[in-house]
């Protein structure tokens, strides 16, 4: 009796071979599904994980091209079951009948290639950022830079770009460049470059403590090459300079300090509290009274005016630094 059941089992198996193969030959194409395949990414394409033979030249490219997944992240590694693979045919249109998949393993291992980002390649871009960087804020170029990447530096597939984010300066510690490294479209990592820079800016340096809104004289300020590390990229250079204006501090200034431009500002042509003579015109007749002011004042600008008789505020134009002509400029 066992030895009749053994024989039907094999008969049984047999035929399911038989059938397996008749169903393979009928069909136009075989995709033999590999148990472990190797992918770059970013999308999972039959031709990757599958050996497919096809007595269709047209039908093969279309199975070699099908996107049946996506993949993992570089270095990582994702299972795909023959099921999926199968529903993406019949939404390409592809039916069974057509394509006999052949699979040892149900699912299948997926792995995405990945390579480490040459530190170079990261350093290279970091310098470019720096260059620009020092163009644009003191209009120097570098005379030297060095680099090195800081941290782990990931893995990605081959496909990757570079790209430099803003240059982070403090004076008196090196550059931070973030470096972003997209593969495929999508920000797969981030890297810190520290630099060091030599080159020197030439800035506007305080010769003596300055207090706020003092008007700077010749003697209060000099010119000094300065070694950019030092500096902020604010400060103050030759073309934000001008001798024919009148200058003053926003705020109070050390000796030997970097002045920064929102340090300075041209000094106004009147002060809030100047008592100006307040002209109104009504009609052919002027009349005249007398206010203070609520702000400090440029020629020809609109500014805010007490009128000492009434205690309302007025608005007109600086006509001179004693004269303010009521509602013009309105």
């Amino acid at each position: 009796m066992i030895k009749k059941g053994a024989t039907w089992l094999s008969g049984l198996a047999a035929v399911a071979l038989i059938f397996l193969g008749w169903q393979a030959q009928a069909a136009l194409a075989v995709a033999r599904l590999h148990p472990l395949a190797t992918v770059s990414g970013p999308e999972i394409r039959l031709g990757d994980i599958a050996d497919i033979e096809s007595g269709d030249e047209l039908l093969g490219q279309r199975l070699s091209e099908l996107v049946v997944g996506r993949a993992a992240l570089p270095g990582a590694e994702r299972r795909l079951f023959v099921g999926s693979v199968r529903v993406r045919l019949r939404q390409a249109g592809i039916s069974e009948a057509e394509v006999a998949l052949e699979a040892t393993d149900d699912p299948i291992r997926v792995q995405t290639a990945a390579t480490p980002v040459p530190a170079e390649s990261l350093i290279q871009v970091a310098k470019e950022a720096v260059d620009r960087w020092l163009q644009k804020a003191f209009g120097v170029a570098a005379q030297r830079i060095t680099a090195t990447v800081s941290g782990a530096v990931p893995a990605v597939a081959n496909d990757y770009t570079l790209e430099a984010g803003q240059v982070s300066h403090k004076p008196g510690s090196g550059l931070q460049v973030p470096v972003n490294i997209r593969s495929g479209g999508r920000l797969v990592g981030q890297v810190t470059v520290l630099c060091s820079v030599t080159a020197e800016a030439e800035v506007l340096v305080a010769s003596r403590r300055l207090e706020r809104h003092a008007l700077l004289d010749p003697a209060d300020v000099r010119w000094e090459r300065r070694s950019v590390m030092s500096v902020p990229p604010e400060a103050v250079r030759r073309q934000d300079w001008s001798s024919d204006v009148e200058w003053r501090l926003t705020r109070s200034a050390e000796a030997e300090a970097v002045l920064t431009r929102d340090q300075l500002e041209i000094a106004p042509d009147a002060l809030a509290g100047d008592e100006v003579q307040l002209v109104t015109a009504i009609g052919a007749v002027r009349v005249a009274d007398t206010g203070t002011l609520i702000d400090d004042g440029y020629l020809g600008r609109r500014v805010a005016v007490r009128n000492l008789r009434t205690g309302k505020t007025v608005y007109g134009v600086l006509v001179t630094p004693a004269l303010v002509e009521v509602g013009a400029g309105e």
